[in-house]
């Protein structure tokens, strides 16, 4: 495992804003009334040149409400910024440095990730997403972006077709 000596300071806020916001998730969802989240998605950029990560690792909280690896995706190509519907039946991502973004479906009772499809973004490096209001269109924007055409949008229905 890579263990840089010096933490550049935009990284180590952005952990310490991350590590700060695991720390107060389980006050915050017990003042909502909402229960705790019982998985987690990380993503990683796994090209020798962005980074060191394997894939998608998906956790389950425990008993003792600690953190358990359950679940590796490997053999993807950055995928690091995921996001999930807002009913947690799926979780989306773009691949940095790439041009498509794909679909998982989410196990409800288990966590675990099985793939649904890829498909091609428009646009090279995805660097965020977002799903629209209507809950159709998966929003991707891009780097670098060309003024009018930093942002694609595909069909979510699409790309949530299974591709077998």
């Amino acid at each position: 495992m890579f263990i840089p000596s010096v933490i550049p300071r935009r990284e180590f806020l952005t952990a310490l804003g991350g590590a700060a916001g695991a720390l107060a998730a389980p006050s915050l969802f017990a003042q909502r009334g909402a229960t705790v989240p019982s998985f987690m998605y990380v993503g990683s950029f796994t090209s020798p040149e962005r980074g060191h990560g394997e894939g998608i690792t998906v956790f389950q909280r425990t008993g003792g409400g600690r953190w358990a690896q359950i679940q590796l995706v490997k053999d993807l190509e950055n995928p690091s910024f995921l996001i999930t519907d807002p009913a947690g039946r799926c979780l989306y991502t773009v691949h940095s440095d790439g041009d498509r973004a794909s679909a998982y479906r989410i196990d409800p009772a288990s966590g675990r990730l099985a793939l649904l499809n890829h498909q091609a973004t428009g646009g090279q490096n995805g660097v965020h997403l977002a799903i629209d209001a209507t809950g159709r269109f998966l929003v991707v924007r891009t780097m670098p972006a060309v003024r009018w055409r930093s942002c694609q949008s595909i069909r979510m229905d699409r790309l949530r077709r299974s591709a077998t």
